[in-house]
């Protein structure tokens, strides 16, 4: 008897052990290892992230989030959200000389940049996680609280600025804008539902007009096909005529031309002969203009005799005295 409980107890003993064991490897309670441990203080909601949550450094796993807990300032009522996070050394190689510790320095990483950020972890559950990097840009903004653990200041994710301009869009318009489109939408449809049927009547009625005047119209362009070559047959007849026509007269049309030459040679020398006698001193001018003179003194004495016989009849017989 004493000795089946001692057996009894050596195999609770050694389930024990291989459950220490296994929680060892694969929990989080790190009974045998070195944890260093650091606070964070998030301004904004912390929804998604629970204790257990892995912390990364730019995606490689440092160690989890221990605790998260609340604490107000009785005095302006102001929340602040500390998260205990607790970091493994072992997953972080330090490339010091031997004589150094071994120990991260989160003073000095903190000093040199070293940032916390909210990240999503799965955007199917939801869950969040804590994410460390090394920002020597961004400003140290400290909560100012008093704690024994080292304070690593936070920067705003991408996530947190995506999550804070979400209210303030104009949701409510939008969805009044995409109300009035569906409305629209569904105005059309009703509207192309009512006129398309006779629409497409019309067209099949068309469609069957020019299918049955198609003959006719093939026809009408057949006829007018036939009479363009006719004229243009005609007209290439009427200008092998003229041709033939005017190949034969070739001879008189050359004589004609020869006359038409000398006609127009002779209007010139009658030109030129016209101006010469009708020119200011020409001697036929001269002329003419003597002559004229000379009957114009004869037509005097004419005149002068017809008024003495008037005046004196006798003188037919006896003449004027000189």
């Amino acid at each position: 008897m004493a000795a089946r409980q001692t057996l009894v107890g050596l195999f609770v003993l050694v389930g024990l052990a291989l459950g220490m064991g296994v929680i060892l490897v694969f929990g989080q309670l790190h009974l045998l290892t070195p944890v260093d441990r650091a606070v964070i203080y998030f301004h904004g909601g912390v929804g998604g992230l629970a204790p257990g949550a892995p912390v990364t450094f730019r995606g490689v796993r440092v160690g989890s989030v221990g605790t998260i807990s609340l604490h107000v300032n009785p005095v302006d009522l102001e929340a602040r959200i500390p998260v205990v996070i607790q970091l493994d050394p072992g997953r972080v190689v330090l490339d010091r000389p031997a004589s150094a510790s071994e120990r991260l320095d989160l003073d000095q990483l903190v000093a040199a940049g070293l940032r916390a950020q909210l990240i999503m972890q799965s955007f199917v559950t939801g869950q969040m996680a804590v994410d460390l990097d090394m920002k020597p840009n961004s400003g140290a903004v400290f909560s100012g609280l008093k704690s024994s653990l080292i304070e690593i200041p936070t920067v705003q994710s991408d996530f947190e600025r995506l999550r804070e301009q979400i209210p303030k869009l104009p949701l409510r318009d939008l969805a009044d804008s995409t109300t009035r489109t569906l409305h629209a939408i569904e105005h059309l449809a009703i509207t192309l539902d009512t006129n398309l049927p006779p629409l497409i009547a019309s067209l099949q009625v068309t469609a069957d007009g020019l299918h049955d005047t198609g003959p006719i119209i093939n026809q009408s362009v057949l006829s007018v096909r036939d009479q363009a070559l006719k004229t243009l047959h005609g007209y290439q007849a009427l200008s092998l005529q003229l041709h033939d026509q005017v190949a034969g007269r070739g001879p008189e049309l050359k004589r004609l031309i020869a006359t038409a030459n000398q006609a127009a040679d002779n209007a010139k020398q009658l030109t030129v002969t016209i101006n010469a006698v009708a020119g200011e001193r020409s001697e036929v001018r001269l002329n003419l203009e003597a002559s004229l003179r000379d009957l114009a003194a004869a037509a005097d004495s004419l005149r002068g005799i017809a008024r003495d016989v008037e005046s004196d009849p006798s003188l037919v017989l006896r003449g004027r005295s000189r």
